[in-house]
C-alpha cells in the first residue's frame, strides 16, 4: 500500500482566510507557468483556476485556448473547514486520486494541513506519488505559505 502525501504549514491567516486564499484565490499563488495542464500540453501558460465552492462542484484550469481543463470535483465543502476533492489534472476521470485540505485554528492563525492519497489505483503509484510528494511540499510549504504571509486580515 502506497502511503499518502502529507504537507502542513502553519499560517497567520484564520481558518476562513487561509480556506479562502487556497480555494477562492488558488490562481494567485498557484505557480501556473510551471505547474499546470496548459504548459504539460507545451502550450503558454493558463491564466485562471476556477473552483466552484460546493459539492459537486469542478475546479477548472481555463487553459491559455480557453478550453477547460478539469482538475477534479468537490466531495466534501465546509468553508473555514475543510474540502475535499478528486484529482485528476490532465488525467482521465476513471483513476482520480484524492485531496483533502483541513484548517484548524492554533494560536494566532491556522494550520493548513494537505493528505493526497489513492495512488493504489494505478500501477506506477508509487512513482506517482513521489512526483506529487515534491511539488506538494513547494506548493503548500513555500508559495502557498508565502501568500499567506503576504495577506492581510481584517
Amino acid at each position: 500500500m502506497t502511503d499518502p502525501i502529507r504537507k502542513s504549514v502553519d499560517v497567520p491567516l484564520s481558518p476562513d482566510d487561509a480556506f479562502t486564499l487556497f480555494t477562492k484565490k488558488i490562481d494567485t499563488w498557484w505557480p501556473l507557468e510551471t505547474k499546470g495542464v496548459s504548459v504539460s500540453r507545451g502550450l503558454p501558460a493558463s491564466k485562471e483556476i476556477r473552483v466552484e465552492g460546493h459539492e459537486g462542484g469542478k475546479v477548472v484550469e481555463i487553459l491559455s485556448t480557453g478550453e477547460e481543463a478539469l482538475w477534479g470535483r468537490i466531495l466534501e465543502w465546509t468553508p473555514g473547514r475543510s474540502f475535499r476533492m478528486t484529482w485528476q489534472p490532465g488525467r482521465t476521470a476513471d483513476l482520480p486520486t484524492e485531496v483533502e485540505v483541513t484548517f484548524t485554528p492554533i494560536g494566532n492563525g491556522c494550520r493548513v494541513e494537505l493528505v493526497h492519497s489513492g495512488f493504489d489505483a494505478y500501477e506506477n503509484g508509487a512513482d506517482i506519488r513521489t512526483m506529487y510528494n515534491d511539488g506538494w511540499g513547494v506548493l503548500v510549504g513555500t508559495l502557498f505559505a508565502r501568500a499567506a504571509q503576504g495577506t492581510v486580515t481584517a
